[in-house]
């Protein structure tokens, strides 16, 4: 059993103290009440200041990554396609390819064509765990940009049908044509 006035006490008394100082209207309690907020706010702050990946051209050395991110994806990657169509891609944009990196980690490619009479944006992926953070509307924004540089107003595409939301939001619309395809087999 412990004497009165013991370490045990102590604490208890302390304690005391804190919850009447914390309980009153004091400068204590003024001043943990900032320094709760400040805490809230800086850990508000962090998860709303998430680095922005790096936006640039995609080049030949992107290739094996960008075919990884393309292969990553369900349903995205044909297996028609030939061994050569990521850099015959790249080649053909002609500036209008780019990807998005994070880390060293290629998370988004998208790659249009400038045809002279209007763009067309032939490839657009995004990593899954990488959507709805803004990369497909930057990677579309560098497109865009390049293209209102050379000069051409009007960009299209075909975009699959579940994807026609995001791009709406992006000022989409469609137009009075219809697409048409034929294989070439």
């Amino acid at each position: 059993m412990e004497a009165s006035g013991g370490p045990g006490q102590e604490l208890s008394d302390c304690a005391r103290r804190i919850q009447q100082a914390l309980a009153a209207d004091s400068p204590v309690r003024s001043f943990v009440g900032k320094l709760s907020r400040r805490a809230a706010e800086g850990q508000r702050s962090a998860a709303h200041k998430r680095e922005k990946p790096m936006i640039r051209l995609a080049v030949n050395a992107d290739v094996q990554r960008i075919e990884v991110l393309m292969k990553s994806v369900p349903g995205f990657w044909q297996s028609s396609w030939p061994a050569e169509v990521i850099p015959n891609a790249i080649a053909s944009a002609n500036g209008l390819a780019f990807v998005a990196e994070d880390h060293g980690k290629i998370i988004g490619f998208v790659c249009a064509h400038d045809v002279g009479f209007r763009g067309y944006l032939s490839e657009l992926v995004v990593s899954e765990s990488h959507r709805r953070q803004g990369v497909a509307s930057e990677l579309i924004g560098h497109v865009e940009t390049e293209l209102i540089r050379r000069d051409c107003r009007m960009l299209i595409s075909d975009v699959w049908r579940d994807a026609e939301p995001f791009y709406r939001r992006l000022g989409w619309s469609e137009p009075d044509v219809i697409l048409l395809r034929k294989r070439l087999d």
